[in-house]
């Protein structure tokens, strides 16, 4: 590897990190139909961990 094509390949690495730094810090990661009462209520009452009455592995 030539010194040229060291340099490309490092510049080429570090656009790929900005790109994907500055893609992660505008992304908006909520659902897009996320019930915002509910999520409010929830918050309210500092719920700590939510479970379900599912019974897994019941027989």
């Amino acid at each position: 590897m030539t010194v040229s094509s060291r340099r490309g390949f490092i510049a080429a690495i570090v656009a790929l990190v900005a790109v994907t730094g500055v893609t992660i810090a505008m992304a908006d990661f909520a659902p897009p139909r996320t019930p915002s009462a509910a999520v409010e209520k929830i918050k309210e009452r500092k719920a700590d961990r939510i479970f379900n009455e599912y019974y897994f592995a019941v027989i």
